[in-house]
């Protein structure tokens, strides 16, 4: 993955709900659901900061019951970055959250979806700690 140089454990806030409460009501459930799949539930998420030698990136490692879940996340993940926009923006004008990113490198294994998001700003990396529209599961 590249040095990992700090790493928070979530184990809540990942509903609809709990991220327009981490984002201290300055979104809107609809802001943060959108229109696009929720993911699956996951129990765990360790979000982190890295560096591949190169540039930093956005670590990111899920948590699920099984494996199956993880892979069902790892498309829904894609699809989201893709259509979802970041929910403090409204989604008429802002781009999704693809258009912040130039490179993901992303696999499950087991029960674990692992990620690297590299962001064209890279100081960007940070908000995958933060409550986001991203990491919202049903």
């Amino acid at each position: 993955m590249g040095i990992v140089s700090e790493i928070t454990l979530r184990n809540q806030g990942f509903t609809i709900e709990g991220v327009v409460e981490g984002l201290y009501g300055q979104a809107t459930q609809a802001q943060v659901a959108q229109d696009s799949p929720l993911l699956s539930p996951f129990t765990l998420v360790a979000p982190g900061l890295g560096y591949n030698g190169e540039r930093p990136f956005a670590a990111l490692v899920i948590v699920h019951e099984n494996a199956t879940a993880a892979e069902a996340n790892l498309k829904l993940l894609l699809a989201r970055m893709r259509d979802v926009t970041p929910a403090r923006r409204s989604p008429d004008w802002a781009p999704p959250w693809s258009f912040q990113v130039d490179r993901v490198g992303i696999r499950a294994s087991g029960r674990f979806l692992i990620a690297r998001i590299f962001f064209t700003q890279p100081q960007d990396a940070w908000l995958m700690g933060k409550p986001n529209s991203l990491l919202v599961h049903e």
